[in-house]
């Protein structure tokens, strides 16, 4: 659960999945939630789960997006972030 949160609350680590993407934090309450002002004005909450040994999920929700088509540019982008970082943090085998 840790290593989920700093993914996403230290700005070094979070560059390695979510480059060149600049937040504004707003609230944070540690290993629980993160409440940001995004780049282009709307806002994002992430909230982080303890799902048992080794596991923990994270939800979000991107608020004040202006359109559908918004959203729907919205939810691929975090498909994909979520993808690659997800990748970082699996266990490595060997």
């Amino acid at each position: 659960m840790s290593r989920l949160y700093r993914a996403f609350s230290q700005a070094r680590a979070r560059k390695r999945w979510l480059p060149d993407v600049e937040w504004r934090l707003r609230t944070a309450k540690t290993d629980r939630s993160i409440r940001v002002n995004w780049e282009n004005g709307t806002r994002i909450q992430f909230y982080f789960s303890d799902k048992g040994v080794e596991k923990s999920s994270v939800s979000l929700q991107h608020q004040r997006l202006a359109s559908r088509a918004d959203s729907d540019r919205s939810k691929k982008f975090w498909c994909e972030r979520l993808t690659a970082l997800a990748a970082l943090l699996e266990p490595r085998s060997g």
